[in-house]
């Protein structure tokens, strides 16, 4: 099925693939975007394209497609003649130069094709002017398809745009030797730019690396490890760089790595690992007591095995997921006894903190509240400040945990951090941590394909549209956060959703409209959803104003 092919009907069990695409297109004034459907034939991704293209028109965008076809891949701009072909009037606003780059690449003039960093350049130009008219939407279909000198003409104009909206202030010399050295890596053209501009004038020799650069360099060497070493040994390797790859952001990479792991026969400790980077990568709530049960177990016998450091990890994952939906009691037990079980909680290992926290939030809080740490501890102690019900010091904590993770370039981490940040900003008045923070969060899990963190930025959104009294912004933002949350249990975001709508409502004097939406906290009969969340501060538009 063609991009512009009609639309049968709805598109059934893509609600969360939809709301990203419609992020991605309302996200454009801050910057653009790109996104890659994977999949096996037939599962709807040229629908999804239909949609995204359906979407843009509504919303005054210019779109451009091209589609692969396997009996045209030998033919030299073929998908680039595809895509350019409804703006070849717009060519006579190109410099002469380009014009005729274009014109030969078409085959319309005499000159031979000149190399293919003039064509990117004249293509790059062309859908610039375009975009200054509209914003622009992009769609290549069956894109391994397409010829390939379209797509060797195609990845430099990214690679050209994505340097440009990373490091405007760029010299020419310094532009073209990163443009030389990252030979089209997406990390290096947005990492190299942060070394360069502190090494004018440029030296010889290779650039120096960011921390994020020398991680992806490490998850190289440990996959050529892999490969070169003994087969029990494999699997350990692969998983250390399955690790530093969803620190980096790289969520694709992630699930190769750890299909090859399972092809490998990994041993318990290297199969409960497995298990934990899997759960890391897929934010799923978890209130089932069985499901807890099982992962509580894989990550016991990993510490019983000598993999203490496993052992915390997953136990905290599971508590942190459970909170997102309010486990039931059963469930809430096993947490609870689990966590009994790793020790006394005021030792020096303060993920035992954390972990005790979201299991008992109201027998554990002082724990958390006179606790002292780390920065790299503040990761764990956010949240958990979150679960008790302090905010001002979970602000804290979460600023820490933040910065130190675009510090390390940690990417994988940054989503859920920075949407808890925004969150307690939020309630907290600080709107210079709060729109900033849920900005970020929501662009970087769009690009992560992690639709829990974009519901949890809008109800963050919500919050500040509610306590500023515009009760439309703040209803629209937990609607589209509900239409995420609600058919996966996320429980949490879909009481985050409510805070916006109960503070618009009192700001206007609504107060049956409040009382609704706060009883979806805690409806009759049932307990509360966030029983630490009762007492959050309330400000009208008019104290706002005051």
């Amino acid at each position: 099925m063609s991009i512009a092919g009609s639309n049968p009907g709805p598109l059934l069990g893509r609600d969360a693939e939809i709301e990203l695409l419609a992020s991605l297109l309302d996200g454009v004034q801050g910057g653009g975007g790109a996104l890659v459907l994977y999949g096996e034939p037939g599962i709807g991704k040229s629908r999804l394209l239909a949609v995204a293209a359906g979407f843009a028109r509504e919303r005054g965008f210019t779109v451009l497609s091209a589609t692969g076809v396997q009996s045209e891949a030998h033919l030299p701009f073929a998908g680039l003649h595809q895509l350019v072909r409804p703006l070849r009037f717009r060519t006579a606003d190109l410099p002469a130069a380009q014009r005729a780059a274009l014109d030969a690449a078409f085959g319309l003039g005499q000159e031979p094709a000149p190399e293919r960093f003039r064509i990117a350049m004249a293509v790059l130009d062309l859908l610039g002017e375009v975009a200054t008219d509209a914003p622009l939407l992009v769609l290549a279909e069956d894109a391994q398809w397409l010829d390939r000198p379209t797509t060797e003409v195609l990845a430099p104009a990214e690679a050209i745009t994505l340097l440009d909206a990373s490091a405007q202030q760029l010299s020419p010399a310094i532009r073209d030797r990163l443009l030389s050295e990252a030979a089209g890596n997406p990390l290096a053209l947005t990492e190299l730019p942060i070394t360069a501009t502190r090494r004018e004038p440029i030296a010889s020799g290779s650039l120096p690396l960011t921390q994020r650069l020398e991680q992806a360099v490490a998850v190289t060497a440990l996959q050529r490890a892999a490969e070169l070493s003994p087969p029990r040994q494999r699997a350990r390797r692969l998983l250390a760089a399955a690790e530093l790859t969803f620190e980096l952001g790289q969520r694709d990479q992630v699930i190769s790595i750890l299909r090859e792991v399972e092809q490998l026969d990994p041993d318990p400790v290297e199969r409960a690992r497995a298990t934990w980077i899997d759960e890391v990568l897929h934010t799923r709530p978890l209130g089932d007591a069985t499901r807890a049960a099982s992962l509580i177990a894989t990550a016991e016998q990993a510490g019983q095995a000598g993999d203490r450091d496993l052992q915390l990890d997953m136990a905290w994952l599971v508590a942190s997921r459970a909170w997102l939906v309010d486990p039931a009691p059963t469930a809430r037990r096993v947490l609870i006894e689990a966590a009994d079980r790793l020790g006394d909680p005021e030792s020096a290992e303060l993920r035992i903190v954390a972990i005790q926290a979201y299991a008992d939030p109201f027998g554990k809080a002082p724990a958390v509240l006179d606790v002292h740490h780390d920065a790299d501890a503040a990761r764990f102690l956010g949240p958990a400040a979150v679960a008790v019900g302090a905010f001002d010091i979970a602000a804290t904590f979460l600023g820490e945990a933040v910065e130190g993770l675009r510090t390390q370039g940690r990417l994988g981490h940054l989503p859920r951090m920075l949407t808890l940040q925004g969150s307690m900003a939020a309630q907290l008045a600080d709107w210079g941590v709060a729109i900033p923070a849920a900005e970020e969060a929501r662009r970087l899990a769009t690009e992560l394909r992690e639709p829990q963190w974009v519901a949890a930025a809008d109800t963050v959104d919500s919050i500040i549209a509610g306590i500023r009294g515009d009760q439309d912004a703040a209803e629209r933002a937990a609607a589209r956060a509900e239409r995420i949350a609600v058919p996966t249990g996320a429980s949490i975001t879909v009481a985050f959703a409510q805070f916006g709508r109960i503070l618009a409502a009192l700001g206007a004097g609504r107060h049956p409209a409040a009382y609704e939406a706060a009883a979806r906290l805690s409806p009759a009969g049932s307990s509360a959803i966030l029983p630490k969340q009762r007492c959050t501060p309330v400000r009208s538009a008019k104290h706002e104003r005051a």
